[in-house]
């Protein structure tokens, strides 16, 4: 069974429909207010530049974060490597693969430090991770992910 309403129904609806917000507008504002459809928008010019290029590809950018992870051993090794082994000279020597990744302002954002067994010093490996993430590196506008190996001393 198909219910057919009558059109003046359906207009009655669709204006009532219509005319509740701009009445709640006109109760809640005051009867002498103007309901704004919408509201003043100031638009930006356009963009002239070209779209963004990454300034290296992804391989460059591994390669300025290995430069960069490279250049902080001095750091890794004033901050873990020289306070762990003269509270405890043995072993004499510790290596440690690290996994850096940089997101494509080239700061760094990710940092872990695994050991291997037999090879790595537990609390150089424990000062490492707790370093906090200061790395950075020329922006390559690709995020890049670095493992190397570092040895101490």
């Amino acid at each position: 069974m198909v219910f057919k309403l009558p059109t003046f129904v359906v207009l009655a609806t669709v204006t009532a429909a219509a005319a509740l917000p701009v009445g709640a507008y006109l109760m809640h504002h005051g009867a002498g207010a103007r309901p704004t459809l919408a509201p003043n928008v100031t638009l930006a010019p356009a963009a002239t530049s070209a779209p963004h290029s990454p300034a290296m590809g992804p391989a460059q950018a591994a390669r300025a974060g290995a430069r960069a992870l490279f250049a902080a051993k001095r750091d890794f090794a004033s901050k873990c490597w020289a306070p762990q082994s003269a509270a405890r000279p043995q072993p004499a020597g510790s290596r440690h693969r690290v996994r850096e990744t940089f997101d494509g302002a080239g700061k760094e954002v990710r940092r872990e430090v695994l050991d291997l067994p037999g090879e790595s010093r537990a609390d150089v490996g424990d000062c490492l991770r707790d370093l906090p993430l200061e790395l950075h590196t020329e922006s390559s506008g690709v995020p890049a992910t670095v493992e190397v190996t570092l040895a101490f001393p």
